[in-house]
């Protein structure tokens, strides 16, 4: 078995301890940032007879290779290493005690995991006892994309993300980061594709209305997930109703009536677009959308599209909607980028209208041709 089999095994081994352990607990992310505050206590200070401390660690594997990043990458390789062939992960069960009731192996594998990266960080010379550091080891181990919330604080964030850029990040954007990451525990190790459905439930909220979430449920469906995706979405203000029609025909569809009836006798509406036809522009309208909606950081134009939309304007098409074409399986426009993703930009190949129904379609990458290509 290779080091990158092993990884998935692992990962696929915490995700069904989650799973399990929300059958039994609920989690919150309260408890998740408890998990991980503990974990990375013992990263620093290392366990007594098991394993030393992150920064003896570093200093070992620095005093070993010429450059910093030689030793790093031997650092990386022999506790994958140590992961794949000595069953490293499974002896440490014993000794890690965690704040929050999860299997052993579960504590180990982010204690292993998380050691790595905080080791990866004290040889670039960040400070491991910095608020900022620590909530970016976190955000690393969850694969959580801190760009735009850096961004939107005015930090610049780039590929040299220098050691004084990170200790001038305000301690409401370390919240929100640490949110995200205490979320993304629960979401992408309980469920992968819950997050897209947040995203959804967001999207809907944009508009002031109440929303209804159905879940066609199948014969292999468990208990546990169905529970899961329920509380989901009532912990967000969401009715949540599943759906038998496929196999029942109406009688199937009965619960979700009584809720779509149940939210309109109960719940507001304050609808409201996303944007107004005639004071915006074609950019305004596609950006709003492209952030908004599907949460990319910019919007980017190819020359054609550039002069296509520059054209419509002075054609005085400018006021139409915008209808957006791209692929069905991701927010962006990448179908490969499933789930949530995020820290990405919307490239636009295309726009041309529809006169006869009255809006513009823009044509991102990855979407079939526009009929104007086929003819």
């Amino acid at each position: 078995m290779s080091a990158l089999d092993i990884i998935h095994e692992l990962i696929k081994n915490v995700k069904i301890g989650i799973m399990r352990n929300m059958e039994k607990k609920k989690m919150t992310q309260e408890d998740i940032m408890k998990l991980l505050d503990s974990c990375y206590e013992k990263c620093l200070n290392g366990i007594p007879m098991v394993s030393p401390g992150v920064e003896d660690m570093a200093n070992d594997y620095l005093s070993k290779h010429e450059t910093k990043e030689k030793a790093c990458r031997d650092m990386l390789k022999n506790q994958i290493a140590k992961c794949t062939t000595s069953g490293v992960v499974t002896g440490l069960g014993g000794f890690i005690t965690m704040p929050v009731a999860i299997p052993a192996n579960i504590g180990s594998v982010i204690y292993v995991q998380m050691r790595m990266i905080a080791c990866t960080a004290y040889m670039a010379d960040y400070d491991l006892n910095s608020d900022q550091t620590q909530t970016f080891v976190y955000a690393c181990l969850a694969g959580v994309a801190v760009n735009s919330l850096l961004k939107q604080a005015g930090i610049k964030f780039g590929v040299k993300f220098a050691n004084g850029v990170i200790k001038k990040i305000p301690g409401k954007v370390l919240t929100k980061i640490n949110q995200k990451v205490g979320f993304r525990f629960i979401t992408k190790f309980g469920s992968k594709g819950i997050v897209n459905l947040e995203k959804h439930i967001e999207n809907l909220k944009l508009f002031g209305v109440p929303v209804v979430v159905t879940l066609n449920q199948f014969a292999t469906d468990t208990e546990a997930e169905l529970t899961f995706i329920k509380n989901f979405c009532e912990e967000r203000d969401c009715d949540f109703a599943l759906s038998q029609v496929w196999e029942k025909g109406g009688e199937g569809g009965i619960e979700l009536a009584k809720a779509i009836l149940r939210t309109l006798d109960n719940k507001e509406s304050n609808y409201k677009p996303l944007y107004t036809y005639d004071d915006t522009t074609i950019e305004e309208k596609i950006e709003t959308i492209a952030t908004k909606i599907y949460g990319a950081d910019k919007v980017v134009y190819t020359a054609a599209a550039a002069r296509q939309k520059k054209r419509l304007t002075e054609l005085g098409y400018g006021n139409l909607p915008i209808c957006m074409a791209k692929n069905q399986y991701s927010l962006s426009d990448d179908p490969k980028k499933l789930g949530r993703p995020e820290g990405f930009d919307i490239t636009i190949r295309e726009i041309y209208v529809n006169a006869g129904a009255g809006f513009l379609v823009a044509c991102l990458l990855y979407t079939s041709p526009s009929p104007r290509d086929t003819r």
